[in-house]
């Protein structure tokens, strides 16, 4: 397995890797590792600017947040012509994070990236569960 300090320099403008083809779990099951490519976009430079530190399986790797990845789902859904596993990639991050999600930072993007429409399609399929505050973390 490699480290993340070898993918990112083999791959430098990847944002998030433990390997290439995923990580192996204690079963020998993989866990796929999705990473997209940083330009010099406003979008990209504003993704990378939120990224966050998790540790997976004992490897420190930085990650998307949450929004992001919503975002950076809902467009690469629509450049591939409507790809179904995108959206619903997107949908089920959007379900689980929802309550936590900084739904303003959302819409402005989706707007801006030209995936209103998808992101309103993902917010009607939605089933959510409103954040109970009442209830012990």
């Amino acid at each position: 397995m490699k480290s993340r300090s070898s993918i990112s320099s083999a791959s430098p403008n990847v944002t998030t890797g433990i390997t290439e083809k995923g990580c192996r779990g204690s079963r020998g099951s993989r866990y796929p590792i999705h990473g997209w490519p940083l330009t010099d976009e406003p979008f990209d430079r504003s993704r990378f600017a939120r990224k966050h530190e998790e540790e997976v399986l004992g490897v420190s790797i930085t990650v998307s947040s949450p929004e992001d990845t919503i975002l950076a789902k809902l467009k690469w859904a629509k450049a591939s012509g409507g790809s179904e596993k995108q959206f619903m990639d997107a949908l089920r991050v959007y379900e689980v994070q929802f309550g936590k999600l900084d739904i303003s930072y959302i819409e402005e993007w989706a707007a801006a990236l030209g995936v209103e429409q998808e992101y309103i399609r993902l917010t009607k399929e939605a089933e959510t569960i409103p954040e109970d505050d009442s209830q012990p973390s």
